[in-house]
């Protein structure tokens, strides 16, 4: 009779051990997908951010562009006058 309540207490023991390490898996599974999913949402911003910076310079150039026309524009006229 000891014997077959010895082997229930390991079966209970061990089913028991089994739920935490698969609950400890699925906690480790989560934290997993919740790294990734913030690297990737770190290299899609770094990309924003690089896209805007090309987007910012290639205004700047096309402003400075204009203001240096507009300049030329205006020495041309004052020298005509």
């Amino acid at each position: 009779m000891l014997e077959i309540i010895d082997i229930i207490i390991v079966i209970v023991l061990g089913s028991i051990v089994c739920v935490a390490i698969s609950e400890w898996f699925f906690d480790y599974c989560e934290l997993k997908k919740r790294v990734e999913e913030s690297d990737d949402f770190e290299k899609l911003m770094r990309k924003q951010l690089e896209l805007d910076a090309a987007r910012l310079k290639a205004q700047e150039d096309l402003l400075r562009e204009a203001c240096r026309s507009q300049a030329e524009e205006y020495d041309d006229g004052y020298e005509e006058d």
